[in-house]
């Protein structure tokens, strides 16, 4: 589990077979950016990507990336280590179904 510091919460919902999608929400910024996973088609592999809710015209896109990316840094490292020592396991078993907010 990862705790979340406060204020910050997220919702999980699937976009396709295979596809999760956590957004990430700041209670005073609102949208901070979203983790990806993708189970890749040879079913060993997924791919992570951290996307951050920007808009290059607002200077609130700097707070959002100073507070999203060592979420999505860490979020990445975890699952990274896990899928490292659980290859028998197939991906989609994996994938993290909470977080936790502190």
């Amino acid at each position: 589990m990862i705790a979340l510091p406060m204020g910050i919460t997220f919702s999980k919902h699937a976009a396709q077979p295979g596809c999760w999608i956590y957004d990430f929400r700041y209670i005073l910024l609102g949208s901070l950016g979203r983790v990806v996973l993708t189970v890749l088609p040879d079913g060993a592999h997924t791919h992570v990507s951290g996307e951050l809710a920007e808009n290059p015209e607002m200077a609130i896109t700097t707070g959002r990336q100073e507070i999203f990316e060592p979420i999505g840094r860490k979020i990445a490292d975890r699952l990274e280590q896990a899928f490292a020592h659980r290859a028998d396991v197939p991906p989609q078993s994996m994938l993290p179904s909470s977080l936790s907010s502190t």
